[in-house]
């Protein structure tokens, strides 16, 4: 499965992809790009590759690694995923504008926890959920907004929204948004039944597809899933990503809500 990531592995074979296979039918979103304020609790993640450098200063690499949602002044939730190949001073999230190389504040991540049952398989990630601290506190505006975490539940149509890989060369400047509809897990097997290995789906998961089709998330748009107005799950991993005829799993947050809770009450 491939997962909805940035590696240094991955960024490494996306220079070299660039270079000898050319292929512009990979896509991230074939969605539309959002307005102002549309997303305003949303955040995406930069990551300083050279530990040397400042989390709150320009970032080493200048596109969103993932995004996440914040749910308080300190507080902002994420893929457990996102976050496992650095530090929090390696990291830093920017709000409050649409366009990764204007406006905005870059906060520095002061730390972060994982889910403590957070679980790398080396197919699938297990309870994939992990919380942001900004310690100097997000300065909430019209721009900048928390969101309530909600249920999910099959047959609902949602909204993705994210920064990532547009095709084998670039990574979107702009935020783009698009619907999924969420699916029961028996339709979840029948369209993954052409995978060579079963999916898994637990208890905290639920599985999405494309809408209309076309438009499915791809690299580096791990992130939430906006359910009417409440996030609702958080993008876990994609069978053979950037594929619109097949399924993307998500973390239901409210099945996680109590630990979720319990650490920002803390």
């Amino acid at each position: 499965m491939l997962i909805l990531k940035l590696t240094l592995t991955f960024l490494l074979l996306l220079v070299e992809s660039a270079i000898t296979s050319p292929n512009h039918n990979v896509r991230i979103l074939d969605g539309q790009k959002a307005e102002p304020g549309q997303f305003p609790f949303l955040t995406g993640l930069f990551v300083n590759i050279e530990s040397t450098e400042k989390a709150n200063s320009r970032p080493s690499l200048p596109y969103v690694w993932c995004s996440a949602a914040i749910l308080d002044k300190y507080w902002a939730v994420i893929p457990a995923h996102c976050i496992a190949d650095f530090e929090p001073e390696n990291y830093c999230l920017l709000a409050g504008t649409n366009v990764v190389d204007n406006g905005g504040v870059n906060y520095t991540v002061s730390s972060a926890v994982f889910h403590p049952n957070y679980t790398n398989t080396g197919l699938v990630y297990l309870n994939d959920v992990a919380l942001l601290n900004v310690e100097e506190g997000f300065a909430l505006s019209e721009l900048v907004k928390t969101v309530e975490i909600g249920e999910v539940e099959p047959n609902e149509q949602c909204t993705i929204m994210g920064w990532g890989q547009l095709d084998e060369y670039y990574f979107a400047n702009e935020l783009y948004y698009t619907q999924l509809d969420t699916i029961t897990d028996d339709d979840c097997r029948d369209l993954a039944d052409t995978v060579p290995y079963p999916i898994h789906l637990g208890g905290d998961e639920i599985c999405t597809f494309s809408a209309d089709g076309v438009s499915v998330p791809c690299n580096a748009d791990a992130g939430p899933l906006l359910c009417g107005d409440k996030v609702a799950a958080m993008l876990s991993y994609a069978i053979f990503g950037c594929d619109a005829t097949l399924p993307i799993v998500y973390t239901r947050l409210a099945y996680h809500e109590e630990w979720i809770n319990s650490v920002i009450n803390s």
